[in-house]
């Protein structure tokens, strides 16, 4: 619902903002419109200027107390001689246009030294537990929100008085684009954890089974598959099993005389959002939600282990993953406002006359903004993708 200001007199009736329309561009979202007047306020010159701005916050509340964080503010100064004839002649009319870019390297005046996103429009509720004193027992429950907001401001000036002010709300949504592991300031290649038998088994073994290193690797572009609409359906990991230098000759002389290895794998993929509230006694309040996927049962057939450089032996194979609707935007990580995702894996790694290998991995990933990604009609896009990084210490809980 638009809200108006009136300031003084001059515009009986008020301007307003229509013919919104929103296009995906690179890099961000291309806001248009026109901004309406009544034709009589041009002629009495009830304005000389007017500024026209695209402005977004956070508020974040946790009981009684709010506190707001800034996101954009855009601004398009333009004069009274830049409104023309609309139909009804009763109004003149402004066209204007606001690229919005999906990331950005300020955060509240600073430079972050990397590129963070923009949350799209979202509103998020919870609730959380303070403590009123230092007895642990003595706690209330306190519901709080977040809302993410963006809308169109138009100021208008005679001179530099204010005359009028309107303001219009917008939603803007930037689609999940690509995927690294780890998080969006800490990128790595590359995430690994050592396979082994269980405990039972390995004392019953002759010979020590020597451990298995997995690794997921990042993936090429061209390994991520979308959807016409522009939603990433499926991506394609780079993984290898291998076998350290140090291991046991007899114990992996039999993994080296396999022709193959067959390997199962559970991945479940989980959401975590997270907003922050004012300093209540001498603390800031969070409120945490977490989303988890159901599980998708995955199957890889490895070949033989041969033997690169350094006297590794390793085989290679490419996990297949579907990315669920649970990935429904670009990571988030503000002051008051944070999304993350983490995929978990649960392997099982068998082959003839050996025991059963097992491990579990959980991989911070974070969606960022790409372009040019293969699509699932193998033509070219400029839609959104994904792109992954592996962090191999596991990362404060749910923050990007």
């Amino acid at each position: 619902m638009a809200r108006t200001t009136p300031t003084r007199t001059g515009f009986e009736q008020a301007p307003y903002f229509a013919s919104l329309n929103q296009s995906r561009i690179h890099g961000g979202v291309r806001q248009e419109g026109n901004l309406f007047v009544p034709a009589y306020s041009v002629q009495r010159t009830s304005f000389d200027t007017v500024q026209i701005c695209l402005r977004g916050c956070i508020r974040s509340s946790i009981g009684s107390k709010t506190v707001i964080e800034d996101l954009v503010s855009l601004t398009d100064v333009r004069t009274i001689e830049d409104f023309h004839q609309a139909t009804p002649s009763d109004e003149r009319l402004l066209n204007f246009t606001f690229d919005v870019p999906a990331t950005s390297r300020v955060q509240n005046g600073k430079d972050l030294g990397h590129e963070l996103s923009l949350p799209p429009s979202l509103s998020l509720t919870g609730s959380s537990y303070i403590t009123n004193s230092t007895a642990l027992s003595d706690r209330r429950l306190l519901s709080g929100a977040c809302d993410v907001s963006y809308w169109l401001e138009a100021n208008f000036l005679q001179g530099e008085e204010l005359t009028q002010r309107v303001q219009h709300p917008i939603k803007l949504a930037f689609s999940a684009t690509g995927v690294h592991l780890g998080s969006p300031s800490n990128a790595l290649d590359v995430a690994k954890v050592v396979a082994r038998p269980s405990l039972l088994q390995r004392c019953w073994s002759k010979d020590s089974p020597p451990g298995l290193v997995f690794s997921v690797f990042k993936p090429h572009a061209e390994s991520i598959v979308q959807a016409p609409n522009g939603r990433v359906e499926s991506i394609a990991f780079p993984v290898s099993i291998s076998l350290p230098h140090s291991s046991h000759a007899t114990a992996a002389a039999c993994l080296l005389q396999q022709q193959s290895l067959r390997c199962s794998i559970e991945a479940r993929w989980e959401m975590g959002t997270r907003f922050t509230g004012p300093r209540q006694n001498g603390a800031h309040q969070t409120i945490t939600r977490i989303w988890t996927s159901s599980a998708a049962q995955c199957k890889l057939d490895l070949p033989p282990l041969c033997k690169l450089d350094a006297g590794v032996y390793a085989a290679t194979s490419e996990l297949v993953l579907s990315i669920p609707e649970l990935i429904q935007g670009t990571s988030i990580s503000t002051d008051l406002l944070s999304r993350a995702y983490l995929v978990d894996l649960t392997l099982k790694l068998e082959a003839d006359r050996l025991p059963k290998y097992q491990a579990k991995i959980r991989i911070p990933v974070s969606v960022v903004q790409c372009i040019k990604r293969k699509s699932s009609n193998h033509n070219d896009t400029d839609l959104d993708t994904f792109d992954v990084h592996a962090c191999l210490e596991a990362p404060p809980p749910y923050v990007p």
